[in-house]
């Protein structure tokens, strides 16, 4: 059995190489061979500590992931979310490979985003309005900032020190734009693409704050309620892109211009 720690796992990710190994599922995903099974959704011990588990299979892969949201882990010194990915040796039904992968699961999650960006935002995007101020929202920030000519963040967040803290984590990686601590409002208002990062209950963008020209990003999105997006907008959302063909076919000239587009991957 092959096993990577996550220090090793770390040290070989990069949002380039991310980018490429998710846009390359996404299109085995879509393939007839391939297989998503139903997520199983638990709870540990403590209710409020929880964990998934998702699986699949293509021709040549099958395995699974287990991903654990711990709330309390912050106050020990550690993440919330960890994952660990396990991969079956299809010859004799054994644990093949083990995967620690959290560090590699926040560069997949935002590289679901770009991919996403990449196919369906209006390529002349210049403006990203980010729900979250947490570690996944500089996940999504870098990885966008790749594929986008952005010049302008806006942050929406509750604790506005901790929004300041993201603003200069954001500008010591290297992502450089005129960035704007700013109201849910505002931030819809003046945005091109609109990224969710957070786990909210609350939706912080209502109905009528933003014009019908928005590209969306809902990661981990079951229901309406998870988004951070008002039911209402969610299903008109829902109604775009079960009416488009061009989407379940790979096409990947959506553009977001003249209509609301989510991307629920």
């Amino acid at each position: 059995m092959k096993f990577i720690s996550e220090s090793e796992s770390t040290r070989l990710i990069s949002h380039e190489l991310a980018f490429e190994a998710v846009r390359k599922s996404l299109v085995a995903a879509a393939s007839p061979n391939a297989k998503v099974f139903p997520a199983v959704i638990a709870q540990a011990s403590d209710p409020q500590n929880t964990f998934s588990l998702k699986s699949g299979s293509t021709p040549e892969l099958a395995g699974l992931k287990v991903g654990s949201f711990w709330p309390n882990n912050p106050s020990k010194g550690r993440p919330r979310h960890n994952s660990t990915i396990f991969l079956i040796d299809q010859e004799s039904g054994r644990i093949g490979a083990v995967v620690e992968a959290s560090a590699v699961n926040a560069y997949r999650t935002a590289a679901a985003d770009a991919v996403a960006a990449k196919a369906l935002a209006r390529p002349e995007s210049e403006t990203l309005a980010i729900f979250g101020a947490g570690n996944q929202a500089l996940f999504e920030c870098c990885a966008l900032a790749r594929i986008l000519p952005l010049k302008r963040l806006h942050v929406v967040a509750r604790n506005r020190d901790k929004a300041n803290d993201f603003v200069t984590k954001l500008g010591s990686l290297g992502v450089k734009l005129d960035v704007h601590v700013s109201t849910a409002e505002e931030a819809c208002r003046n945005a091109d693409i609109i990224v969710t990062a957070t786990p909210s209950r609350v939706p912080p963008v209502q109905g009528g704050m933003d014009p019908p020209r928005h590209a969306y990003r809902w990661h981990g999105v079951r229901r309406a309620r998870q988004t951070g997006v008002a039911e209402r907008d969610f299903r008109a959302c829902e109604a775009v892109l079960s009416r488009s063909n061009r989407l379940r076919s790979g096409n990947s000239s959506m553009s977001a211009k003249g209509s609301k587009v989510a991307n629920l991957f």
